[in-house]
């Protein structure tokens, strides 16, 4: 487990067979919170070992709490590819997260985390995030989101919390910008950004444009100013 040491101090609790929990205190305002990552095993006796663990787990964090990681099962039938039937162990998976009062927010990004096979005939939800009321209460917009999956059958979830309510824009755009060499090119070639991404990156541009031809006259102005005496300098 990683973390930024410049803004927490992070402190193992007590390590257990499927869990690992830390404490985690903001270096700036003291605030604390829990986090606990999971490997669940495989068999339904071996799960309900780990549940109970985790809840032994939760007396023990007394404050804002949340687990990830592999849970290695899904909740529903559709965070399974090709599930058409609710299994015990789906069944104790989402008693034991009605019972713990944990949130399990949606999945932002696609349906699973899990993949296995060519063209992936085996899919599943088996990774995720949960927290607790303390911790909704705390952060607001908490949004879990899949992340691209590189070397392993898994795919990296993120969860993020923050303040993303949309801000009115102070851009105005100029009608001269269409003038500038090349400014319709990069338009068209920005069909997959937001609108506001869009229009910094056509801001940066318009402007270094200006500050190029800007510098170009003043070295011009420069030069005329001088003649030829320094023509080494000049080239």
């Amino acid at each position: 487990m990683i973390w930024d040491s410049r803004s927490w101090t992070g402190t193992l609790v007590e390590a257990g067979q499927y869990s690992i929990p830390y404490e985690f205190v903001s270096t700036h305002n003291l605030y604390t919170w829990y986090l606990t990552g999971v490997y669940a095993p495989h068999t339904r006796n071996e799960k309900l070992i780990c549940w109970e663990e985790l809840a032994a787990v939760r007396t023990i964090c007394d404050g804002p709490w949340v687990t990830c990681g592999d849970f290695n099962t899904n909740k529903t039938m559709r965070e399974r590819k090709g599930c058409n039937k609710i299994s015990f162990v789906m069944s104790d998976f989402s008693t034991w997260i009605h019972e713990m009062e944990l949130h399990d927010p949606q999945l932002h990004g696609g349906d699973f985390t899990w993949f296995r096979g060519l063209n992936h005939p085996s899919a599943a939800r088996l990774d995720r995030f949960l927290f607790s009321m303390e911790w909704e209460e705390k952060f607001k917009n908490i949004k879990q989101k899949l992340l691209p999956r590189v070397l392993s059958d898994h795919c990296p979830v993120m969860l993020e919390c923050g303040n993303w309510e949309k801000r009115r824009s102070n851009f105005k755009f100029e009608n001269w910008w269409l003038k500038v060499e090349g400014f319709t090119e990069l338009i068209q070639g920005t069909r997959d950004l937001t609108e506001d991404e869009m229009m910094i990156r056509a801001t940066i541009v318009v402007e270094l444009e200006e500050l190029a031809k800007n510098e170009e006259s003043r070295w011009q102005k420069m030069k005329n100013q001088g003649g030829d005496r320094n023509p080494e300098y000049y080239g």
